[in-house]
């Protein structure tokens, strides 16, 4: 506009136009990468679960309730929520910078190492909040599982709830296990709070900053910036910002996804049953069973599930066995 210059507006136009397609274009790739990628990890993942979880013994079973193999393997949702979301836009948003960062130290590389210090500036107070943030996430994510084991618990047991009359203890656990989760997750909220007070004018000054810095060095002739230069450059920077934070916010992302990948490890990770072998000298199988004298107790219990038992079943036959509710039925048959 100053110099009347109608050839650099055209060139300028230009540029815009393949600014715009080549955004649309990263937009497009971004949610085609975002539906392939979450698929194939939902698939993944699905498998790995179900044949880790089938290969379990069954004493890891007996020793750790329901709800809280759910609730740990959860946490795999998580990880296709990070690939999806913040992973893939971490990729796109280093493209972006890789095309506009060059153009920025072309313009002006005072005005350049200004921006990328502020998002240094970002991304340390990240990591400065990352242990509290990291005990905050611990202790939610404890508090929730206690949570769902109570509730899958009670749904599953809810026989067992009606006969016994114990409706009002089950809703007591479950309110005192709610309100724990509900302080877990304020404190947690309340760190991601703070994260973002104290970014918060750093993200700000990405705006402003290098217009105010970029008058001070063409004032005090340090730069021989024009002012077209600076106000292009200002309006890069306010491009570059959110790439720029969100690279330094990937990493409460990754904090996140760890905790839930250690959460599902504790299950996945347990020692499998040892595959049965073909070869090997073994006994024909004939089917029968017989307990001789059979005593068993559960662990913290006074009296015993079964004490002496005896019986022999044939094989090819069919027993059934029948008794009041803790006569020990189920103990027999595990």
């Amino acid at each position: 506009i100053l110099y009347q210059s109608s050839s650099s507006l055209v060139l300028l136009s230009l540029l815009v136009l393949i600014v715009i397609t080549f955004e649309t274009a990263l937009s497009w790739v971004k949610d085609v990468l975002g539906s392939v990628i979450g698929r194939r990890v939902d698939g993944h993942l699905s498998l790995l679960i179900i044949r880790r979880l089938l290969r379990l013994p069954l004493d890891y079973f007996e020793k750790h309730p329901v709800g809280e193999t759910t609730s740990r393997l959860y946490g795999t949702s998580r990880v296709r929520e990070f690939v999806t979301g913040p992973l893939v836009r971490s990729v796109l948003d280093v493209l972006t910078l890789i095309v506009i960062i060059p153009v920025m130290l072309l313009i002006s590389w005072h005005l350049t190492l200004f921006v990328l210090g502020l998002a240094a500036v970002v991304a340390l107070i990240v990591v400065f909040f990352i242990p509290t943030l990291r005990l905050r996430s611990d202790s939610l994510v404890a508090a929730e599982r206690e949570k769902a084991i109570t509730l899958i618990e009670t749904v599953q047991g809810i026989r067992t709830v009606k006969s016994l009359g114990i409706e009002p203890q089950r809703t007591e656990l479950w309110n005192r296990h709610s309100a724990t989760a509900l302080r877990a997750a304020y404190d947690h909220r309340q760190v991601a709070n703070r994260i973002q007070a104290a970014t918060h004018p750093f993200e700000g000054l990405f705006n402003l900053g290098p217009l105010m810095v970029g008058s001070w060095l063409i004032l005090t002739g340090v730069s021989d910036l024009t002012i077209g230069a600076l106000f292009g450059f200002v309006l890069l920077s306010a491009r570059a910002a959110s790439p720029l934070t969100g690279l330094a916010q990937l990493i409460t992302a990754l904090e996140t996804v760890g905790q839930s990948v250690k959460e599902a490890a504790i299950v996945l990770n347990q020692p499998a049953e040892r595959q049965s072998v073909a070869a090997g000298a073994r006994p024909a199988i004939t089917g029968a069973i017989a307990f001789e004298g059979v005593s068993f107790s559960y662990p913290r219990t006074l009296s015993p599930a079964l004490k002496e038992v005896s019986f022999t079943v044939p094989a090819g036959t069919v027993l059934g066995v029948v008794g009041r509710s803790g006569s020990g039925k189920s103990t027999v048959t595990r």
